[in-house]
């Protein structure tokens, strides 16, 4: 059987994300976006609504969560030791106040830049050893990483956990997407940065055509109630 490229890299660009039916898919700790809060304040109020009612999800969010300062950081107004720092506070904060283990992001800046600490943190010991420290004298708060990704050390963004459930979603629409023409966008955020840590990576992105694909939004019905 002849295999294609683009199987070849969709097969090389997966995670498993748990979903609602899984050990600890129902669990989650989100971190708002203070972009999308500008911008496009809707955005989350709607995925929130999703998540918890359609999907039953018990969605977690620490009041004492800060931005995660990555546009600070690309433009040269904080450091990758401040960043780090910084991650590792939200990831204290909600491991200890929520009691969750699994976390996502709703905006892709802030999971790219969640994602390149944990990254650091893996490759020189020394930055996560000067991270747990910082964050023990400045805060009182022991270190801690998430671990979503098939148990990996990662957090992942709002798309992979619509993505992970897509097929429950399917069961709950109402209304029909077909003869509909649309391209989809996504971040760059999510899938340049970090090809790796992206579904289908930077080529062949899935995380929003893919929803719209499932059986039961497309070809059936779309909406939820």
């Amino acid at each position: 059987m002849k295999v294609t490229r683009e199987n070849i890299i969709w097969e090389s660009h997966q995670k498993h994300v748990p979903t609602i039916d899984e050990e600890g898919g129902k669990l989650w700790g989100c971190f708002r976006s203070c972009f999308l809060q500008s911008a496009a304040p809707y955005t989350e109020g709607i995925a929130y609504k999703i998540l918890k009612n359609d999907l039953g999800i018990d969605l977690r969010e620490a009041a004492g969560h800060t931005s995660c300062g990555a546009i600070g950081y690309h433009g040269d107004v904080t450091n990758i030791e401040t960043q780090m720092v910084v991650a590792a506070r939200n990831f204290a904060v909600a491991h200890d106040e929520l009691g969750v283990d699994n976390l996502f992001s709703f905006c892709v800046t802030s999971f790219a830049n969640y994602t390149e600490m944990i990254h650091l943190w893996e490759e020189e010991p020394e930055l996560r050893e000067y991270t747990a420290k910082t964050l023990k004298e400045t805060t009182g708060r022991e270190f801690w990483i998430p671990h979503v990704s098939g148990g990996r050390p990662s957090v992942v963004h709002a798309s992979d956990v619509f993505y992970a459930n897509r097929h429950k979603l399917a069961e709950k629409a109402k209304y029909s997407l077909k003869g509909i023409k649309a391209v989809d966008h996504i971040g760059c955020h999510y899938g340049k940065i970090f090809p790796g840590e992206a579904m289908g990576g930077v080529e062949f992105p899935q995380v929003l055509v893919g929803l719209l694909f499932t059986r039961g939004i497309w070809s059936g019905n779309c909406g939820l109630s």
